[in-house]
């Protein structure tokens, strides 16, 4: 399975064109989506990786005032998935579609 990756704080944070602030000094830890799995031994002395699916996510504390907060909690009760997108320091920017949890 994919590993948490801890990334500095974002220049910015967008779900469903909205743009939030990550709060202060808070550094995102986000993980990609793939495929992967353990490496098993065949019969025949050959090795195979199984190619498992696996979701990706990010964490991010942000910095709300009441309208963001409001915001926030639609997007959380909304039963369609959202999108957005976050990039990082070094210029990097991630897509995102999913949902969202206050968690």
């Amino acid at each position: 399975m994919g590993k948490w990756i801890r990334g500095g704080v974002p220049r910015d944070f967008v779900l469903n064109g909205r743009e939030f602030t990550p709060a202060e000094d808070e550094t995102i830890t986000y993980m990609l989506s793939g495929r992967g799995g353990p490496v098993h031994l065949g019969g025949n002395g050959e090795t195979y990786k199984e190619s498992n699916p696996q979701l990706g996510g990010a964490n991010q504390s942000l910095a709300c005032d009441e309208d963001d907060f409001i915001a926030l909690n639609a997007l959380k009760e909304n039963s369609t998935k959202i999108t957005g997108y976050f990039t990082m320091p070094s210029g990097e920017t991630f897509t995102m579609i999913g949902g969202i949890s206050n968690d």
